[in-house]
């Protein structure tokens, strides 16, 4: 969603992928994902492939980027 909210602000090229931020206000607030099983969640997506993490040290808001595969 914020990628897209980027692209529509014509802050990020269509097809650019960036990484994201992903504090606890924000996860809760889009996704419903409280802070005491965010990193479960994240790992788990991670080792599914579905997103590239990028951890920031203890304490920092991580950042998240989807992986979206090829179709063919």
């Amino acid at each position: 969603m914020e990628e897209g909210k980027l692209v529509g602000a014509g802050e990020l090229i269509p097809k650019e992928h960036t990484f994201i931020k992903l504090d606890n206000k924000n996860l809760e607030a889009i996704a419903g994902v409280h802070k005491s099983i965010k990193w479960d969640r994240l790992r788990a997506l991670e080792e599914n492939g579905l997103i590239e993490l990028r951890v920031n040290g203890a304490g920092k808001a991580p950042d998240a980027k989807i992986i979206v595969p090829p179709l063919h």
